[in-house]
Parts: structure tokens; sequence; C-alpha cells
């Protein structure tokens, strides 16, 4: 039975681990299209929409089904603890690093940002004022991590039914995206935008045993089906309700292709376990570097600009994972042997002393 529930533990980490993968690639490779001539920026290629139409949605569903299983086991100061230290305070150490570099360098980016106390202060509080924009996902993904946390304790604790609370939870998501305007300031207008797919994310961790035992995921033909429904909904994107499905869709694709992959001993992915977040965090600094500095100075193809982006935005950041993850393994090692150490000392004394 223990040997069940660890392989299960090494599948489900092994899939949400490739899922993200997938997904940080996807992100880095859109930031990469910017030098792309004859277009805004890289977003009028149909690559950029096609990675935009459900990378960021993927994202939320996976945060919302990892949050699922931490509500029977934290207390709610627990888990907002560790989620003001995992996501709002590298938001404001990034935001106030990077800040003055932003504002004095502003003539080599695509908007300007004034030095001043005021344009600092905002770019705590509006995603477009923002030194790095893309840090606006750190502080919609806390607030959707902290409400939901709590209204599934407080639901748990009156013994509410987990299919009503799931049900009126997504009710209340797609209302905010479709009903509701919120405003840009602390990023709640991308909290109603991508809470549907939050919430997904919260129902399937809930009912992944029912789910999965109806849909075969790690199926070549369930992946191919679903690539072609993402793929048709994505041509016929016309409306916000086209856009959830295709979103959807995408957001099952990947879950999919995770799944493939899950089967085989070995992947290329592996080596970016755990290394997502550090690449979400600093690729947005070796993009601007690669293409908005770099070709400041210095006239490449568009291309090179890419592939340099591309590959610096994932490999850099990886390899400063590794070598911290590296040295916290040996610190650990050594702490762990002097520990020991002292340990065995105690006793032989002790034993020398009876």
């Amino acid at each position: 039975m223990n040997k069940t529930k660890t392989q299960q533990s090494k599948q489900y980490f092994k899939f949400v681990a490739y899922c993200q993968s997938i997904g940080i690639i996807l992100v880095v490779l859109r930031h990469s299209l910017h030098e792309y001539p004859d277009s805004n920026y890289g977003t009028d290629l149909m690559i950029w929409e096609m990675d935009a139409s459900f990378t960021m949605p993927l994202f939320m569903f996976l945060s919302g089904f990892l949050m699922a299983p931490a509500v029977i086991k934290k207390t709610v100061a627990e888990f907002v603890s560790s989620k003001l230290r995992r996501l709002l305070l590298p938001f404001v150490v990034l935001t106030t690093v990077t800040f003055v570099p932003r504002a004095l360098f502003s003539e080599m980016a695509d908007d300007v940002i004034s030095l001043s106390w005021k344009a600092f202060g905002e770019a705590f509080v509006e995603p477009k004022a923002m030194a790095p924009r893309y840090l606006w996902f750190l502080q919609a993904d806390f607030i959707l991590l902290t409400l939901c946390f709590i209204i599934y304790v407080v639901c748990d604790r009156l013994h509410l039914r987990r299919t009503v609370v799931d049900i009126t939870l997504l009710l209340i998501a797609l209302v905010l995206k479709f009903g509701a305007f919120l405003p840009s300031a602390f990023s709640l207008a991308e909290v109603a935008n991508l809470a549907p797919y939050f919430v997904l994310g919260i129902i399937y961790a809930h009912w992944q045993t029912d789910v999965d035992r109806y849909v075969r995921w790690s199926s070549p033909y369930v992946t191919a089906t679903l690539t072609a429904l993402w793929l048709v909904t994505f041509f016929l994107w016309y409306d916000s309700i086209c856009e959830v499905i295709c979103a959807v869709a995408g957001i099952c694709m990947t879950l999919s292709i995770g799944r493939l992959l899950e089967k085989r001993d070995t992947c290329l992915l592996d080596r970016m376990t755990g290394a997502g977040y550090m690449i979400f965090l600093l690729s947005w600094y070796l993009n601007v570097l690669s293409q908005q500095i770099l070709a400041h100075y210095v006239m490449l193809p568009w291309w090179v600009h890419t592939a340099l982006s591309l590959a610096s935005g994932v490999m850099v950041p990886l390899w400063i994972y590794e070598i911290m993850k590296r040295n916290l393994h040996r610190r650990f090692v050594r702490v762990t042997s002097q520990l020991l150490g002292q340990t065995f000392t105690q006793k032989r004394d002790n034993g020398d002393k009876n």
C-alpha cells in the first residue's frame, strides 16, 4: 500500500512538472518574438496568438490544481504566509531592483517609465506601469490562491458538500469573467479573466480519480483529438465564449501531453523539474538583454535575437537553479552530517559515563 502511494505521488509530480515545463517554454518563446519585423513586437504573429490562447490559463489551472490538497493540510495563516514569501516577496524585490534601470533605459524599451516616486508607487499597483510587466501574474495568483483557500476552509468547517462549493465557485468565476467589471489595479482585471481556469484546476484536483477513469489522457488518440479541438476553436476564436473553450482545450491538450511524457522512463524535460518558477522570474531579463539591448547596439537578423532570447531565457535561469539546488544540497548534507556526528558523539559519551 505504501509503495503504491509513493508511486502515485511520483507520477503526480512528474505530470505537473511536465505541464509546467511545457508552459514556461511557450511563455519564453512568446516573449522572444519581440524583434520580428513588420509586427507589433511579435504580437500580431499567429504563433504568438496561438501561444497566448492557453498558456496563462494553463498556469492558473495548475495553480488551482496544486492548491486543492493544501486545504486539508495547512491553516489559513500557514498558507497565506507561504504564498506571501513565494509570490509577493519576489514581486516586491524584482520590482524594486528593476525599476531604476528600467526607467533609466526607457529609450530602449517599448514605453517610457519616468524616474519618480509616483511611477515607483504605480509599479506596485498598475500592471501596465510595472517594471517587468509579467509580474502581474504573481499578484493575480496570490489573490486567487488566498481567496479560494479561505473559501474552501470555511466551507469545510461548515461541512458543505464539495460538489456544491465547486459549482458555486465556478459560477461566480464565470460571472466575474463575463459579467463583472473589475479595475486593473492590483491585477484585479486579470483575476476576473483567469478565475474560471483556476477554479477548474481545483475541481479537477477534487474529482481527478473519477475524471481519469473515463478520460485516457495518455492515449495518443486523446492527445490528437484535444489538439484538433484546440486548433478548431482557435481559428473560430471570435467571441469570449469561444476564447474560454479554446483555452480549456489547450489546457487539456497539455495535460494529455504531460501524461504521455509521464509514461516514458526519461524525458528531456526532466532536467527542468522544479526550475519553472525560476525561469518565470528571470527569463524576462534575458529576453530584454538578447533583444532590446543587444538589438540597440548590434544589427542582427531578427531570428538570431529570437533564438538567443529563447535559449538564454530558458537555460540561464535553469543553470542558476541547478547551482542553487546543488549548493543547498551540499549544505544540507554537511549540516546533517555534523548533527549526526554530534548525536553519535553524545551517545558514545553517555555510554562511557554509564
